[in-house]
């Protein structure tokens, strides 16, 4: 009788490392989190990484600079050379946005009321309107009012900053070498 249930269940030697395994797991994950969840490890883990923050930003200042020297020689814009560029390309869209709603204000104010006077003139129909459109003269743009040229907007953030130049080398041109028929004539 104990033949047949042996037949159903086979041998495996492993299965007792596995439940040690699994047993021991559990209780680190268990001593782990008990241990994490303290104030005492907290303090710690944080002067840890303020030691390491600390100690990292002189490293991270020298990478900067031999980073922007590297791009200033290849010709290349540096981080601040971008985010110079970014500030300055919102600063003309917000201007550009103001104007926009200045001349529309400018434009709608005239042209409400004529059309409001030319809708209540006479109404249109379609026996009214000429077989070919008259020929248009050009419009003449009148300039924009003083108002408009004189107002500056709000400057947002720190003041634009002027890209370093990079003045080119004062290097000789290569010279290439003479070839054996001109060397022959000098």
């Amino acid at each position: 009788m104990s033949e047949s249930n042996n037949e159903g269940k086979v041998f495996d030697p492993f299965e007792v490392w596995r439940g040690m395994r699994n047993a021991g797991m559990d209780a680190w994950a268990k001593t782990m989190t008990e241990a994490v969840n303290t104030d005492e490890y907290a303090k710690a883990s944080g002067a840890l990484l303020d030691a390491y923050l600390t100690a990292s930003i002189p490293l991270r200042e020298l990478l900067e600079k031999a980073m922007s020297q590297a791009l200033r020689q290849m010709n290349m814009p540096t981080r601040d050379d971008v985010i110079s560029l970014a500030e300055r390309m919102t600063q003309v869209e917000m201007r550009l946005d103001d104007m926009d709603a200045k001349l529309d204000g400018l434009s709608r104010q005239p042209s409400e009321s004529a059309h409001a006077e030319a809708s209540a003139a006479e109404p249109l129909h379609a026996e009214a309107l000429p077989a070919e459109p008259p020929h248009a003269e050009p419009l003449h743009a009148e300039p924009p009012p003083a108002e408009l040229l004189q107002e500056k907007p709000p400057q947002v953030g720190p003041p634009p900053v002027e890209p370093p130049r990079v003045e080119p080398s004062p290097e000789k041109p290569p010279t290439r070498k003479a070839t054996r028929k001109e060397a022959k004539e000098q």
